[in-house]
């Protein structure tokens, strides 16, 4: 997938592992994982 990252509300687009989205907007860093499954395997 393709993430959204917002740098001092500017926006770049970043290529991350699928299933996270990487949010980075006036200093605030949140890390959003997409569940495409009934459940996500830690194991």
């Amino acid at each position: 997938m393709v993430s959204e990252v917002y740098i001092g509300g500017k926006q770049t687009r970043t290529q991350l592992p699928e299933g996270i989205l990487l949010s980075w907007n006036l200093g605030s860093f949140v890390i959003i994982l997409w569940v495409y499954g009934p459940e996500l395997d830690f194991d």
